[in-house]
């Protein structure tokens, strides 16, 4: 052989690093390279939120007017946050179960059949059924976000 190195070589080590790169991705979406949504909390926010602002309001000694104006503009800003979060998470999921999509995809690219089969046999075992399987008529995918993992 001249100078270069062969091409199945060459090939070899190509599919070598793309799998290394995709195994790593994978763990590191797996891990906290995606930030992860909380779950939620037994109470309900709005029935907890009240007994965490009492013990505050309590703790500043307010007249009763200073604590019925501040429960008045806690409540005004609740109610547009919740529409601000709503507004993001409209956004938010579809383009993060796009981008999850794309790197799966990608990485089924990489595999053989059987690799293929053993890899979305590994994710439904992680994860669970992908979402479009799970609640095809949810257009805004306000499924659990656990179908986080490459």
């Amino acid at each position: 052989m001249g100078g270069g190195a062969s091409p199945r070589l060459v090939s070899l080590v190509l599919l070598g690093l793309v799998l290394a790169t995709g195994f790593l991705m994978g763990m590191a979406w797996d891990g906290t390279g995606i930030p992860q949504v909380a779950e939620q909390p037994a109470v309900p926010p709005d029935e907890a939120e009240p007994e965490r602002r009492t013990r505050l309001v309590d703790q500043l000694g307010l007249a009763e007017t200073q604590r019925v104006e501040v429960e008045r503009i806690i409540e005004h800003y609740r109610v547009q946050m919740k529409a601000l979060d709503e507004e993001f998470q409209e956004v938010y999921r579809p383009r993060r179960s796009e981008l999850i999509r794309v790197t799966r995809d990608s990485i089924k690219a990489v595999l053989n059949p059987n690799q293929v089969m053993l890899y979305d046999s590994l994710l439904e075992a992680r994860y669970g059924p992908p979402r479009s399987e799970v609640r095809p008529s949810d257009e805004r995918g306000d499924a659990s976000d656990s179908d986080s993992g490459a």
